[in-house]
């Protein structure tokens, strides 16, 4: 009997032992989940952080998405606005063009002009002394003595008296005067025709009229000493 209660405290300090070692396990497991439990939160907080950074992410996407599209659409715009200017551009460079082109027409209009001023004023000034038709235009150059209506066709007015043109005799008022030297005169300005009739004192020039009576037409062949 003695030996069987001795058996029993044994089995009973044995049982002790092992809920004690029971109630061990059961702080580690509780120690356990409680960490389980932080790392859980802890997760839970890191996969909601990764949820905003992707939210972000996303946003920052779409921003990014919509600047290139912004920008492409401005490129778009700036190469229309280029092709206007250089569109404007032309435009202005043929606008210059046609404007040189036209001051050009106006500077060889102003010159002629201008030249047929001074040939008039001396015209002017050789009738004040006796020759209007300008047999004498400067110390080394003279004329023929001849006048002439000043556009063509160029129909003589007038021998000037004792002059070349009046010495020959065959040259008539309403002749029409078609060449000098071989030179036509029809597309000729009265200053160019001048210029033609007039040359060195002493020269010979050779002029060609055509003379009409009714419908007869004559042409004369003169040739004179300019003086």
């Amino acid at each position: 009997m003695g030996e069987q209660i001795l058996q029993y405290e044994d089995d009973a300090k044995l049982l002790h032992a092992r809920l004690d070692e029971a109630g061990e396990a059961l702080k580690w497991a509780h120690a356990e989940s409680k960490a389980a439990a932080a790392r859980v939160v802890e997760l839970e907080g890191s996969c909601k952080a990764a949820e905003a950074a992707a939210k972000a992410l996303e946003a920052e996407k779409a921003a990014l998405e919509h600047s290139i599209s912004k920008a492409a659409s401005e490129s778009m715009d700036l190469d229309g606005t280029v092709t206007e200017a250089r569109k404007e551009v032309d435009r202005l460079q043929k606008e210059v063009a046609g404007l040189r082109v036209e001051n050009e027409g106006m500077a060889k209009k102003l010159a002629q002009h201008k030249e047929e001023d001074d040939w008039e004023t001396k015209s002017a000034v050789s009738a004040l002394s006796g020759d209007s038709e300008m047999s004498s235009v400067g110390p080394d150059t003279c004329g023929v003595g001849l006048r002439i209506t000043e556009v063509a066709p160029y129909r003589v007015r007038g021998c000037l008296a004792g002059g070349p043109a009046h010495r020959t005799g065959e040259i008539r008022p309403g002749d029409v005067l078609l060449s000098v030297d071989g030179v036509s005169v029809a597309p000729l300005s009265i200053v160019e025709v001048r210029k033609l009739i007039v040359g060195a004192a002493g020269s010979r020039t050779e002029m060609k009229f055509q003379r009409s009576r009714g419908d007869e037409r004559k042409t004369l062949n003169v040739v004179m000493s300019r003086s």
